[in-house]
């Protein structure tokens, strides 16, 4: 799978794609927020976000995820064990004068917190659409067109990869990838950025006109397809938040159980 086919709308009928963007939207930021607060949440929510991307996209789709993030959640770990190990140099080593087990622990801390949040975020994005969205925010009484600039957004991001794969095609069959790092680099800055900015710049404007004459945004704009808080949401959402309450008190309760036995 490439990543740009990442945090794009999957079509389903499944209890996810069905729930409220509201309850969505809580339940991504208090997963984000509590990977913080210590592992056995962190590892809870990877678990729980794991369920949901296998049962509201496919496996298949989770397997691709964690392939082609492997490579970048590599040198982030090692690159974090390095710098963590530097700052507790006063601990236990593993590869000296480099490695520490602290800093270890900590940099896998550090990816599995990233892997968490990119399987939060692609769970909310492939099983929102951008009518469910755009309902929703009209739904709370944001400005129409705030409304409009974040649903344009949720639009073109997959547009705007696919423009990138195809000018960095284009850029490969005239032979750029055989050139030496640092002339590619320097090639690549006006051959892809600059061409994908005239591109984005070029489409806003065609964009511009077309809202202009069709008088967007309307105030008057009828909601159809609204998806409303059901009984359901809302006890999905009471037992994750009960769980992590739960795990964070376990936590609590047994630090300061073993500072008692010490």
């Amino acid at each position: 799978m490439a990543i740009n086919s990442y945090f794009i709308y999957e079509e389903k009928d499944t209890f996810w794609h069905r729930m409220n963007v509201g309850i969505k939207i809580l339940l991504v930021l208090i997963s984000i927020i509590s990977i913080w607060f210590n592992l056995k949440i962190l590892l809870f929510t990877l678990i729980l976000f794991t369920f949901i991307l296998i049962t509201g996209a496919s496996l298949s789709r989770f397997i691709s995820i964690i392939k082609s993030m492997l490579p970048f959640l590599v040198i982030i770990f090692l690159l974090n064990s390095y710098f963590y190990s530097v700052l507790y140099t006063d601990e236990i080593y593993i590869l000296y004068p480099y490695l520490t087990y602290y800093g270890v622990y900590l940099a896998g801390i550090t990816v599995l917190r990233l892997l968490v949040m990119i399987l939060v975020l692609d769970f909310f994005f492939i099983t929102t659409s951008p009518e469910d969205l755009e309902d929703f925010l009209l739904k709370i009484r944001l400005p129409h067109s705030i409304v409009l600039a974040i649903t344009l957004m949720f639009n073109f991001i997959p547009t705007i990869y696919e423009e990138i794969s195809r000018i960095k095609d284009a850029q490969m069959m005239r032979g750029i990838y055989n050139l030496s790092f640092l002339k590619r680099l320097k090639l690549q800055v006006y051959s892809i950025v600059l061409p994908m900015i005239l591109s984005a710049l070029n489409r806003a404007g065609r964009i511009a006109e077309a809202l202009e004459l069709s008088g967007a945004p309307s105030a008057e704009r009828v909601i159809l397809t609204y998806k409303g808080i059901k009984l359901s949401d809302v006890l999905i959402t009471i037992f994750i938040i009960l769980i992590i309450i739960s795990l964070a008190f376990f936590n609590y309760a047994t630090d300061n159980m073993l500072i008692l036995l010490y």
